[in-house]
């Protein structure tokens, strides 16, 4: 990919000989005309969290009839304007307005001076790392750290000429639509999985507490609870505290309820399993996050995770295939405002769908061929991303 990077900017002959050294306020406009909302004809609106770190592209947005928004929301914007949202910069939120809309007045609402600078190159200096870090050290606040549009427009940096910054922008939207692609070829993958997974287990979410009950055409097929066909083996975990595990580093994993949490060097656990977490807020958001993690080796567990194993009647990765995207909900415990719990006796209940070993086997490979092609999607978008982030950093 460095030589990739190299050859790509060879390519251009960059000569900064005649790079002139510019502020961001010479090539930028901020934009702060008002909407009154009782009388416009706009009707969507864009908030922080519709837009995504380092991503352009505005995928998400609200209708003005859909919502009550706060008196904050007033500021206009047209399409082709760059939204910078100027809370938190360090979340590096730029992207390029699909539509006419309002927006908060904390997100700058910035048009290119097309005198000074070709408009399509505009976005991508504001993601440059320069720019970034400008933003970081001049923001105020502790909490919710803000930059002021005056200190944010005296960034300053080497702005190319004119007919450089055509064959700039060419490169770099070409590179962005390699980054697209491939996201949308993960969404398309990303679909393709649950629908697949809907028609195995009869309706992943909570229907299938109803539906698996019904099984269709599925000869030998039978609905077990996880202590009818799994082993629950919770005495295996130890729980280490941060301080401790500092003085222990070292290579074995130490999990807790969705994650490595940390490296220590001795092990408890080996083998094959299954962990499901015994509690967070992880099981509101099933449909989009793993419930389980499967683990292979040597390793440990935190006592916020149960650890399951299969038997001759349900395959360890049966297990996780089943409990990945399950609906748990309906098995969980709140405890105080935010927290819930899926306890050991509720765990043991949650009933499990399960087919004869030859056909688990045919269906965990199968899954398991959608979890690699998602793994593989998702490393090309990570380097398709960091080569446009090099590529932007060794220009600007």
């Amino acid at each position: 990919m460095e030589a990739l990077l190299e050859k790509a900017i060879d390519g251009l002959n960059l000569d900064r000989s005649d790079w002139q050294l510019v502020k961001f306020g010479d090539v930028a406009i901020q934009q702060k005309q008002k909407v009154d909302r009782e009388n416009t004809d706009l009707t969507r609106y864009v908030k922080g969290e519709h837009m995504y770190s380092e991503d352009l592209h505005l995928r998400e947005w609200g209708e003005l009839k859909d919502e009550y928004l706060g008196p904050a929301f007033i500021r206009k914007f047209e399409e082709g304007d760059i939204l910078y949202g100027s809370r938190r910069t360090y979340l590096r939120k730029v992207v390029i307005a699909p539509f006419d809309g309002i927006t908060s007045n904390t997100t700058f609402v910035i048009r290119a001076n097309k005198n000074v600078v070709d408009i399509r190159i505009l976005p991508f200096i504001m993601m440059s790392e320069g720019f970034v870090q400008h933003s970081i050290r001049n923001s105020k606040g502790s909490v919710n750290p803000y930059v002021n549009w005056k200190d944010l427009s005296g960034y300053e940096f080497l702005l190319p000429p004119k007919n450089q910054q055509n064959q700039l922008a060419a490169l770099l939207w070409a590179m962005d639509e390699t980054i697209q692609n491939e996201k949308n070829l993960l969404v398309k993958m990303v679909s393709y999985k649950h629908a697949y997974r809907k028609s195995v287990f009869c309706g992943y979410d909570k229907k299938l507490l109803k539906s698996c009950h019904n099984i269709k055409g599925r000869k030998g097929w039978s609905v077990s609870a996880v202590s009818e066909v799994c082993h629950i083996e919770n005495n295996l975990r130890k729980p280490i505290s941060k301080e401790i595990r500092a003085g222990m580093q070292g290579e074995y994993p130490y999990y807790g309820p969705t994650s490595v949490l940390d490296n220590i060097c001795e092990y408890r656990v080996e083998g094959k399993y299954v962990l499901i977490g015994e509690d967070g807020d992880h099981f509101l958001k099933y449909a989009d996050w793993n419930m389980t993690q499967y683990v292979v080796g040597k390793f440990n567990v935190n006592n916020h995770a149960h650890i399951l194993r299969g038997t001759e009647k349900c395959l360890t990765k049966w297990i996780f295939y089943s409990l990945q995207h399950r609906n748990v909900i309906p098995h969980i415990t709140k405890q105080g405002a935010t927290r819930y719990k899926l306890n050991k006796e509720s765990l043991q209940n949650i009933p499990l769908l399960i087919p004869p070993i030859v056909e688990q086997h045919k269906l965990v490979k199968k899954f398991d061929t959608i979890e690699n092609n998602l793994k593989e999607i998702k490393s090309k978008i990570a380097i398709s991303t960091d080569f446009s982030r090099s590529l932007i950093n060794q220009v600007f």
